[in-house]
Order: structure tokens, then C-alpha cells, then sequence
């Protein structure tokens, strides 16, 4: 899981036991066209912006980004 937000950082995701990691941490692993989910879409272009373009963006929000 991936926040812009330092304070939610280093904690773990309720329910899923997922750890919350900074953007660039993150995509720093990533293959480029690797799959990224949205949960939020109203931040696509956002997170297309930060990360380059370099992914496939699917909004779990919506039927498709």
C-alpha cells in the first residue's frame, strides 16, 4: 500500500495486515507496466504525474481507469 501522508507510513493496513510505504519506496521495486490499484480514482492523475506514467492504473473505485 502506498501514501503520500508520513504519518500513515510505517503502519500496517487494518484487516489486511499490509504495510503503508511512501511513494517513492514503493515504485522504487516496480517493473514499469507493472499494475497499480487506485483506491481512490480522483488521484489518477496525481499518481500518473509521481510515478511516471510508467504503470497500468486500475480504479478499484470505479469499472476502470
Amino acid at each position: 500500500m502506498i501514501d503520500v501522508n508520513p504519518a500513515k507510513q510505517g503502519q500496517f493496513s487494518p484487516g489486511t495486515g499490509l504495510e503503508v510505504r511512501s511513494p517513492a519506496d514503493a515504485l522504487q521495486g516496480l517493473q514499469p507496466g507493472a499494475t497499480i490499484y487506485l483506491m481512490n480514482s480522483n488521484y489518477l492523475s496525481e499518481i500518473k504525474q509521481m510515478s511516471n506514467n510508467a504503470y497500468h492504473y486500475i480504479g478499484v473505485d470505479h469499472d476502470g481507469v
